[in-house]
């Protein structure tokens, strides 16, 4: 994940139990902010293809970067991944909230890792798409109201809305390959309805990991989890996770549930005052001075929340576990 601060760029980093920041200085270098002792090198390209000067006059030909641990584990980042924030209004005046037309680099995935003794495992990404695949709806307004001296005179309300749109050229893992194994990660395509400013979802959801060993030049069956959703809404949920081992034999599946009985309705100005949706899909406003509820609304604030494990093993009872607790 990138942040732009004024005129510095902050690069946020996670992985295994490192986080942390670094930025460039302006003495060029490279300067980190963790509780890791880490060492950080960027790696350039003499000729960027247009797409990764996403960075405009910082850096342009900066294409990713590589992180040394402490026991000198070497973790590198190639993978980009685009977004862009626009609006449904800016978007269709031709004016982005970024700035610019076009995409920018968002997020560096992890490649590879090299061990300290040379071992690798090397992690593949699907190609970035030509058009976005993810977008995310944040409706917004404002409104100033104005009372002119004196203050007899009748007073004037401007309002504003609009939604904000976070757009993403996402990428999605499809293989790890390390020494005499390799797992291999599938997908199924899935979209929405509702579209704003020309925009839908078109994410992917997991529906198979399968793991192979390749000892012997060739790729022996281990194990696979197949994962099962249930549409809800514009959404989907995982209903059900089911274990294959050796020889094809299936285990009872681990069964998910949900709480709330109808669906959330997405791109709604039927939000309380907390940011959570309340229901009341039929807001014209977000502001309560032009009519609009934003009283919270438990029944539809909890609509979708994980509530129920169910495990079913041979040889054993049913086990139920209940992961939420909700206090009114």
């Amino acid at each position: 994940m990138v942040i732009l601060i004024r005129s510095l760029i902050l690069f946020n980093f996670s992985f295994g139990s490192n986080s942390g920041s670094f930025f460039f200085g302006a003495d060029g270098k490279i300067h980190i902010v963790s509780q890791s002792k880490l060492a950080i090198k960027a790696e350039y390209s003499p000729n960027p293809i247009p797409i990764h000067a996403a960075l405009h006059t910082v850096l342009d030909n900066f294409v990713g970067f590589s992180i040394t641990t402490e026991d000198g584990t070497i973790y590198k980042f190639y993978a980009v991944e685009y977004s862009r924030s626009t609006s449904e209004k800016g978007e269709q005046s031709g004016f982005n909230d970024d700035g610019v037309r076009g995409k920018l680099i968002s997020a560096w995935h992890l490649t590879e890792i090299i061990g300290t003794g040379g071992q690798k495992i090397k992690l593949e990404y699907t190609d970035s798409p030509a058009s976005a695949n993810r977008a995310q709806f944040t409706p917004v307004e404002s409104f100033f109201a104005y009372v002119p001296s004196p203050s007899w005179l009748q007073s004037s309300i401007t309002n504003y809305a609009d939604v904000n749109i976070n757009i993403s050229y996402e990428v999605y893992l499809k293989k790890i390959t390390g020494n005499g194994w390799k797992i291999e990660l599938k997908y199924e395509d899935y979209s929405t309805s509702t579209i704003v400013g020309g925009f839908r979802n078109y994410p992917k959801r997991l529906v198979n990991i399968t793991q192979y060993s390749t000892l012997n030049s060739g790729q022996v069956f281990v194990k696979a989890y197949n994962f099962t959703f249930a549409n809800f809404g514009e959404g989907f949920s995982l209903s059900a996770i089911k274990e294959i081992g050796t020889g094809n034999v299936e285990m009872a599946p681990y069964t998910f549930t949900y709480l709330g009985t109808s669906s959330r309705i997405i791109n709604t100005k039927g939000i309380d005052k907390f940011g959570f949706y309340n229901g009341k899909v039929t807001n014209n406003s977000l502001v309560p001075a032009f009519g609009a509820n934003r009283e919270p609304d438990f029944e539809f604030a909890k609509i979708g929340q994980f509530s129920l494990l169910h495990i079913l093993r041979v040889g054993r009872k049913h086990m139920n576990m209940n992961l939420m607790t909700i206090v009114t």
